[in-house]
């Protein structure tokens, strides 16, 4: 490229060009080819805030000293800043230094991302990252709209009595903490995070993920329970729910069969959400107990998975009948729902049961995933098929074994009743029911591996 004709390429143009070619690699590295390549490219790299406005520190090289981040500070100028501090690994000195000048650009930080191995450390990174230096006014997050917090902590695969877990003195975050993030949309945090709390400033919220990251084990259950639908009272806006805890089993499944019912639903409270459109939980866990207690009559989505892990994992009768029994109740609440979706469910009889419960109300699709499907329909008179329109609904099975003895078998179900089969997707392909037909008579009970979904 001749020198005239560079320099007749207005440099708005080669910023556009700069900015779709950033991939996910550290941007900083990046820019710093871009701006080798010539004078002009020098100086509209480093001059053009728009390109410093995300900064990621990952591991104790970015650690190491404060150079990159005062870079970004300085190069972004006045830009909404985006920042992702993934510190796993790194000594809370280096945390600290970072996160105190992280603190000092407050008001114009858009989404802050942060992770540790250590929750010390990531207490206290957050106490300095939102607290002003006198260690009690809560700084002022103007532009905040995405908050993740992570605790990367690894724990060997070992019952949970039988783990060395932190105890509640270790959650050590102010509680005043983020409370001037007035606009806050997007919140990710750790199940048992002292400034769950704090929901009651965040009336903008509506998306919260709450997951128990790896020993998360503090606390009552009735005490989580509590606390949690505290937030979910708090935020009132709130549009998508994801509640992600695998390693605590549900205040209705600890309890012995002979509890009374009565007691526990007077100890567990409703909370009315009017605006929730999707739920996401995995199951089973106190998660249900969160379910149980939400109505949300403009629910549009639920997605359960089994996250336990195991080919053939399978549920215990008492397990599955306290599962049933909430989802029975639960699920009359609802006004039909768009998608119910299950992931991860690998016995089959647990899955006969769980359609059950979807048959009842009216539901446009159905998605099972990773799933093993039952291969006969033992419904007896007090089980009948679908009472919602068949033929109006999808059916979505994605790399699921027995995929096509399955749905053999519920044709010849909903054909006896005299039922419309329903529309059916496998593996992101819609088959016809002459196409099927081909299919079950070749004897095979599964579609070919190869022919899977990857969408999911």
């Amino acid at each position: 490229m001749s020198a005239k004709t560079h320099e007749d390429i207005p440099g708005e143009m080669w910023l556009d060009v700069f900015g779709r070619c950033l991939g996910p690699s550290p941007r900083d590295i990046q820019l710093c080819y871009l701006s080798q390549v010539c004078k002009r490219w020098n100086k509209l790299v480093t001059e053009a805030p728009e390109l410093w406005d995300h900064v990621v520190l990952s591991g104790d090289r970015d650690f190491n000293d404060d150079a990159k981040i005062r870079m970004y500070v300085s190069r972004s100028k006045q830009m909404p800043l985006s920042i992702e501090l993934h510190g796993s690994g790194v000594d809370s000195e280096k945390i600290s230094r970072v996160a105190n000048i992280v603190g000092g650009e407050a008001s114009r930080i858009r989404a802050i991302e942060i992770a540790h191995d250590d929750i010390l450390t990531l207490s206290q990174a957050l106490d300095i990252i939102g607290l002003h230096e006198n260690g009690s006014t809560p700084r002022r997050f103007e532009e905040l709209q995405d908050l993740r917090i992570r605790w990367t902590r690894v724990f060997p695969s070992l019952p949970a009595w039988d783990e060395d877990f932190p105890g509640d003195e270790d959650f050590t975050c102010e509680p005043a903490i983020f409370s001037k993030s007035e606009n806050l949309t997007n919140l990710a945090i750790p199940l048992g995070f002292i400034f769950i709390r704090e929901a009651v400033f965040w009336e903008k919220l509506t998306s919260l993920e709450i997951s128990d990251e790896p020993g998360q084990e503090i606390g009552e259950n009735f005490e989580i329970l509590h606390s949690v639908l505290n937030i979910l009272e708090a935020c009132v806006s709130l549009e998508h729910f994801a509640f992600h805890c695998t390693r605590r089993l549900g205040i209705q499944l600890v309890h012995s069969p002979t509890t009374s019912a009565r007691h526990l639903e007077v100890r567990i409270r409703t909370v009315q959400m009017p605006y929730l459109r999707s739920i996401d939980l995995v199951v089973p866990s106190i998660g249900l107990d969160v379910l149980g207690a939400i109505r949300a009559p403009g629910l549009q989505t639920l997605k359960l998975k089994d996250d336990r892990g195991g080919r053939m994992r399978s549920w215990t009768l008492y397990d599955s009948n306290s599962l049933f029994t909430l989802l029975r109740r639960w699920i009359h609440t609802c006004n039909g729902l768009d998608v119910a979706s299950f992931h991860g469910f690998m016995d089959a009889g647990f899955v006969r049961k769980l359609q059950r419960v979807f048959w009842d109300i009216e539901v446009s699709r159905v998605t099972f995933v990773d799933c093993f499907l039952p291969i006969s329909y033992p419904y007896d008179n007090t089980l009948d098929m679908p009472a919602s329109r068949t033929g109006q609904m999808t059916l979505e099975l994605h790399r699921c074994e027995h995929d096509l003895k399955y749905v053999r078998h519920l044709a010849d179900l909903l054909q006896e009743r005299a039922l419309e089969l329903p529309e059916l997707v496998i593996n992101d392909k819609t088959y016809t029911l002459e196409e099927l037909e081909t299919m079950w008579n070749s004897d095979e009970g599964t579609i070919s591996p190869n022919a899977r979904s990857s969408s999911y």
